[in-house]
């Protein structure tokens, strides 16, 4: 976990585990026999303790619970940035991944969403937010974009015809920049916000 984590999941190979144990490739694979299964096996410990509404008081509204469960989620992935990688991987899921499924389908359809829409808002919760917490831990591991390399990025910006792409040429040195905070913040905004909306005109 800790090479995913600090390298990225490609690092993950049974040459270099086996490097890291001090033992030989076979010795891995006698645990575990390909990729596909190491990578189900490294979600299942990772996500064998956590709970995305743990810790989160069950008196409070549905929609600052969710607010809290996010907030758990992009803080659980700062601290295993390969969780978004793993998640995102063609690995098949050990059960415990599912159950931050049953607790979002359980707040929604307690804050009174109907059961098939409870179900279907939980899957775009959850895949939004895995695309979300991969380009965070992306930054993240990368120790927040370097301002070298921002500032290559914004150069490459203002290089496009301004008269084709106004806004991305006069907005290009926010677009460079990635303030992991704000985009925590204001990616739970949009979808608390807009759920709260959305059951209001059923």
């Amino acid at each position: 976990m800790r090479i995913g984590d600090r390298e990225g999941l490609e690092a993950v190979t049974f040459r270099r585990l086996a490097a890291e144990l001090s033992v030989t490739p076979m010795a891995v694979h006698h645990h575990v026999s390909d990729r596909d299964g190491l990578h189900t096996e490294m979600l299942a410990a990772l996500l064998d303790a956590f709970d995305v509404l743990a810790g989160i008081d069950p008196v409070l509204p549905w929609a600052e619970q969710l607010r809290g469960a996010l907030l758990s989620l992009h803080a659980f992935n700062r601290c295993h940035p390969v969780l978004a990688q793993l998640l995102l991987s063609d690995a098949p899921r050990p059960p415990v991944v599912f159950r931050t499924t049953e607790r979002f389908i359980g707040l929604l359809l307690k804050a009174g969403f109907p059961p098939q829409m409870a179900v279907e808002v939980a899957r775009i919760i959850i895949h939004q937010h895995d695309g979300l917490l991969l380009v965070e831990a992306g930054s993240a591991r990368a120790g927040h974009t370097s301002g070298a390399a921002a500032r290559q990025a914004e150069l490459r910006l203002l290089e496009l015809p301004a008269n084709e792409f106004p806004s991305v040429v006069a907005f290009s040195q926010q677009i460079s920049r990635l303030d992991l905070d704000n985009w925590r913040d204001l990616a739970t905004d949009i979808t608390v916000r807009g759920l709260t909306a959305l059951l209001a005109a059923l």
